[in-house]
């Protein structure tokens, strides 16, 4: 599948643009995971435009991130953080961390109050 220009124009919306830079960020981190490239292999997307998306790609990214976690080293060389408004997939809930928070009290702040 190659996009020509033309493709490329009309193939614009928050949604694609969010997923572009959410695949580019995490090929580069796992580039670097599998020992090549130069990327912290830390990374962090505060609340990607999730409401754009379908369904379908928004569990894409929760999926590329469990193959990775599971294609390399145990524990995992790499860290990925997501802050969405959405549940993440029911799979992952089991096996990794997920904080939940809620700003209108301030029990549910990251840091249990106003700073």
């Amino acid at each position: 599948f190659a996009l020509t220009a033309k493709t490329r124009t009309t193939l614009s919306s928050a949604a694609i643009d969010a997923l572009t830079v959410i695949a580019f960020d995490l090929a580069a981190m796992f580039w670097s995971a599998s020992g090549r490239g130069h990327h912290p292999r830390f990374l962090l997307h505060d609340s990607p435009r999730v409401a754009d998306m379908s369904p379908v790609p928004y569990a894409a990214i929760f999926e590329a991130v469990k193959a990775a976690e599971q294609l390399g080293q145990d524990p995992p060389n790499f860290q990925y953080i997501i802050t969405t408004t959405e549940a993440p997939p029911d799979e992952l809930k089991k096996d990794h961390l997920i904080l939940e928070l809620d700003a209108s009290t301030p029990a549910g702040r990251l840091f249990k109050r106003d700073l």
